[in-house]
């Protein structure tokens, strides 16, 4: 009943938020000189000015927290206007390329045998797979629409036009391509309405 009782309360506040309601519950007793001997007595490297080293914990717990829910916060875009679905599509991208984090170094040795340069660069190779298929799977069919919708209004992106109907790797350099090109054709005035 207590785990129960615990694990609720982590889930629900959290272990930042859990964090941050014990430093407020030993910054919040008044008694300061009997916190300090308490600590003192358990960790003797605390010393006089334990307060300033934990609310400037404190703060850095909160700042971070902070950084976290700007990071999480979506953008409220308009799913009936063209810019709307563009900016949405371009960010979903954008996050899904972020995700998979920074393309591995190749790592080439003139001594290596064929199925070794393999082996020591699997992690890019797996990468550059991941972002291949992802797109197709995830985003290719909704650009098009877009693509085809700037069209119906008479503006198309030509690198746009390109990645889609050319066997284009989906790598980097493609998935950086599509992410301008959605910007460049949100800020154009036949995304109006």
């Amino acid at each position: 009943m207590l785990r129960q009782a615990i694990a609720k309360t982590k889930e629900y506040v959290g272990a930042k938020g859990i964090i941050g309601i014990a430093i407020f519950i030993y910054c919040a007793i008044p008694d300061w000189d009997a916190r300090n001997g308490w600590w003192k007595l358990r960790v003797p490297f605390i010393l006089h000015n334990a307060r300033v080293i934990l609310i400037f914990v404190a703060l850095l717990v909160i700042w971070l927290d902070h950084r976290n829910i700007l990071k999480k916060r979506t953008h409220q875009y308009d799913s009936k206007s063209l810019k709307g679905r563009t900016l949405k599509l371009r960010d979903e991208i954008q996050s899904f390329w972020d995700d998979a984090g920074p393309a591995p170094e190749i790592q080439y040795k003139s001594a290596m045998k064929p199925q070794q340069f393999l082996d020591a660069n699997m992690p890019g190779f797996s990468r550059e797979l991941r972002l291949a298929h992802g797109y197709e799977l995830r985003f290719s069919e909704d650009v098009i629409r877009i693509y085809h919708a700037f069209g119906e209004r008479g503006a198309q992106h030509p690198l746009l036009r390109d990645i889609i109907y050319g066997k284009i790797e989906k790598d980097d350099a493609c998935l950086k391509t599509v992410v301008d090109a959605l910007t460049e054709l949100a800020n154009r005035p036949e995304a109006k309405n």
